[in-house]
């Protein structure tokens, strides 16, 4: 049984319930919030964790092996280096971090310790995606031709009302996972190029942009992200040279339960896809490249 200490309960709240489905896997033994009410209006019937106010006290913990992070993204690194210290393996809600910097901190840190970090791609479990991913793997496919990835979100000046969501443009905090997808399945981004432009509120990050991507195969992909259209929509089209597939993805807790079994499986020494720390690294290179080419106007090559 592996422990868990879930840190937040903004995000930690789907978790708590992904978890309460893998009951043979996980426990979730502490969670730690500013405000413990806010805990207790999720308690369900069965659920033993404790509330607790301090992360110190859930990192030194004799009793936890993972600590999941769902945090605001400027505390993700730091944590995620403490925990690490503190010798927990690590789950960690995106961005893994603020910069490449950081990720080579967590890297080492990681080295030293023999403690694991799977930052947080539930997508890649979603139906549509393991479907695509077999026939991709079998050879049905063919070769990847072109590809286009739509992050349209509607949020608000409200949404900003907590300060820390405007830490993270539309690039890093709302379009990753569809960029994650993107690589998970047509695999590595030779070259980018991009625009980005505040439209939509009243903050210092990005809300809309327009990317180009080369990957290493020679697909072409685009990605059109906004946080001003009228509903929330994520798709994705992958026209490969036998057949087109078009995914209208809808976040489940397939997704997140997915997720987590497979990191259950890797830290009991089974054959998994759990996703690793360079793939969270991989992220946050590609974000860097996008910024890079939107502020410089040049094209960036990743490889």
């Amino acid at each position: 049984m592996i422990n868990v200490a879930i840190l937040g309960v903004g995000f930690g709240r789907s978790h708590l319930a992904a978890y309460r489905n893998l009951k043979d896997n996980f426990t979730v033994s502490i969670i730690v919030a500013r405000n413990p009410m806010r805990v207790e209006s999720i308690r369900q019937e069965g659920d033993t964790f404790e509330v607790l106010d301090d992360i110190d006290d859930a990192l030194e913990d004799s009793d936890v092996d993972v600590i999941d992070i769902c945090l605001p993204p400027h505390m993700h690194a730091d944590v995620t280096k403490r925990a690490l210290q503190a010798g927990k393996h690590v789950i960690c809600e995106k961005p893994l971090a603020m910069s490449m910097s950081d990720v080579d901190e967590i890297r080492q840190v990681a080295l030293a310790t023999d403690r694991k970090v799977y930052p947080v791609f539930q997508f890649r479990w979603e139906p549509s995606i393991l479907e695509l991913r077999r026939d991709v793997e079998s050879g049905m496919t063919g070769q990847l031709q072109v590809a286009t990835l739509e992050t349209h979100w509607s949020r608000g000046q409200d949404y900003y009302d907590k300060s820390w969501r405007g830490e993270c443009g539309a690039v890093l905090n709302h379009a990753i996972h569809n960029h994650d997808i993107l690589t998970h399945i047509a695999g590595e981004v030779a070259r980018v190029s991009a625009f980005t432009t505040t439209r939509i509120n009243d903050i210092e990050t990005e809300d809309c942009a327009s990317i180009n991507f080369e990957m290493a195969s020679g697909a072409l992909a685009t990605s059109s992200i906004t946080l001003g259209a009228a509903n929330n929509e994520t798709r994705i089209k992958f026209v490969f040279e036998k057949l087109t597939r078009e995914l209208d993805i809808r976040p489940s807790t397939d997704g997140l339960e997915g997720f987590l079994n497979n990191i259950a499986l890797d830290l009991t020494g089974h054959e998994n896809k759990a996703v690793t720390l360079e793939d969270g690294a991989l992220s946050i290179v590609l974000a860097s490249a996008i910024y890079q080419s939107a502020s410089t106007g040049n094209q960036v090559s990743l490889l």
